[in-house]
């Protein structure tokens, strides 16, 4: 990844995350009206974050030491 790319995904990831979180309780409160309680919430954030890490862990290194295996 290039020094121009790296900006452009920080600030991607920073805009999800800030949406996120102000879309987020939005949603939690409405779930929590309707149901009496946020277990559903719950269990939705373990689906997603079960979700977010096993794309995290199919996603290539490309750290120093990887980039250090390339010609082997």
């Amino acid at each position: 990844m290039s020094q121009e790319e790296v900006g452009t995904a920080s600030g991607l990831m920073l805009s999800v995350g800030a949406v996120g979180g102000i879309i987020g309780p939005l949603i939690g409160g409405r779930i929590l009206d309707l149901t009496g309680n946020l277990d559903i919430c719950f269990y939705v954030l373990i689906g997603l974050s079960l979700a977010s890490a096993g794309l995290g862990l199919m996603l290539p290194e490309t750290g120093p030491k990887a980039r250090s295996n390339v010609g082997r």
